[in-house]
């Protein structure tokens, strides 16, 4: 059964009743495709036929997309490393589903070849990826993906999920299946990853570097905490599908902050079909393997700041407070502005700092090359004789001429 092509391409329901938010969103966002639109037809010279204005727009458009992909970071794959995770309901997830690919090692990326291949990325009615690297040619399906990770797809008459058909849940029955405490989700709320059961902040979090990168993974959407629930429950899901997915919302709807994913799977398929290495070295994953301390440690970023018990204490209004009780406020007063004399000073200071660096600098070359000087020539090196006297007795002479002025 075909996928949905909306969206992202056949996710539940639930993620067709965001469509209106989501496209709001990406029009906010800088790459929106009306704004380029619009900006690319401003650009374009008067006196073009139809068919050369297109030309020149897609020209543009390239463009465009070639220097947002340029000043792109990554999201690189993470290893999970089921030996440290203690937790083993999101570990027998992944085996069922024959993912079993997450738990091996990622030995890093090459950025050049996943810059070019995004850089000539495009995505046919067919919705198969094709790209060209280092004069290869690069052709992305759900088949290669599935072979990449050595997951059999499943049988498309059973898949589930992505699915236009799938039935979703309301919100409550995902938060009371996510979330440790159920009361804690307030409704049209996004799902806070630091209220999670143990094993769904697990699977949040591979899910955010393996399988959906573009999902949020601190705060969820309805959409993404119901595919959170599909990857944890005993729904047929074709996860081969939903990286291909992934891939080409990154392309067409992303947005414009979004880091470039799958950089792995990429140097790894871009490497098979004998692409060429210029340059290019091999990039460690930048993050370490998704253990449950990692997990822990995320939670922990993710939760809001604790308020104190003082600041649950009822304040009286400002009128009500005597003035002439003095703050216990711990925050420091506000500095005063230096005079312009203080500031003129330490400028001096500076200055007279910067000097005294200077001239000892100088001396130490100048003895060096003294000392560099005798080593080639018998000439002795003879000082300068000391001009000290000389010099007082120009200031004693200036001295006695201004005391004479003033005599007179």
């Amino acid at each position: 059964m075909r996928a949905n092509k909306e969206g992202r391409s056949g996710e539940g329901s639930s993620r067709g009743k965001e469509t209106g938010k989501r496209k709001i969103g990406r029009t906010v966002g800088g790459s929106s495709q009306s704004e380029s639109v619009s900006g690319s037809e401003e650009e374009l010279p008067s006196g073009l036929s139809a068919a050369q204005k297109r030309k020149e727009k897609a020209k543009n458009d390239t463009e465009k997309w070639k220097q947002t992909v340029l000043a792109k970071s990554v999201t690189c794959e993470r290893q999970v490393l089921r030996e440290q995770i203690v937790d083993t309901i999101a570990i027998q997830k992944l085996a069922d589903r024959g993912l079993n690919f997450f738990f091996e090692k990622i030995e890093g990326y090459y950025r050049g070849l996943c810059v070019q291949f995004y850089i000539n990325i495009r995505i046919d009615t067919t919705r198969t990826i094709h790209s060209k690297v280092g004069g290869k040619n690069i052709v992305i399906t759900a088949d290669i993906i599935a072979q990449y990770l050595y997951s059999p797809r499943p049988n498309p008459t059973t898949v589930q999920y992505p699915n236009k058909g799938f039935t979703p849940l309301k919100e409550k029955a995902y938060a009371h299946a996510i979330y440790t405490d159920p009361a804690d989700f307030q409704k049209g709320k996004k799902f806070v990853l630091g209220k999670f059961k143990p094993e769904y902040k697990l699977m949040t979090k591979i899910i955010h570097y393996n399988i959906a990168p573009t999902r949020s993974e601190k705060e969820l959407k309805l959409a993404d905490a119901e595919f959170l629930y599909v990857m944890m429950n005993s729904v047929i899901i074709d996860v081969a599908e939903c990286i291909l997915n992934e891939m080409i919302f990154f392309k067409e709807k992303a947005p414009y902050r979004a880091n470039m994913p799958f950089v792995a799977m990429i140097s790894s398929i871009c490497l098979t079909v004998g692409a060429p290495l210029i340059d290019d070295p091999l990039i460690q994953p930048p993050i370490g393997p998704i253990t449950m301390t990692s997990v822990k440690k995320s939670s922990a970023m993710s939760r809001p700041p604790i308020v104190p018990p003082s600041a649950s204490v009822n304040i009286p209004p400002s009128s009500e407070i005597p003035t002439d009780i003095p703050s216990s406020s711990t925050t420091p007063p506000p500095k005063k502005k230096k005079s312009w004399k203080v500031r003129i000073e330490g400028y001096i200071k500076k200055l007279l700092c910067h000097q005294s660096d200077f001239e000892r600098k100088l001396t130490h070359k100048i003895d060096y090359c003294v000392q560099a000087v005798e080593q080639y020539t018998s000439m002795p090196y003879i000082p300068l004789e000391s001009n000290t006297e000389g010099t007082e007795e120009e200031e004693n002479e200036d001295n006695e001429a201004e005391e004479d002025d003033d005599s007179e």
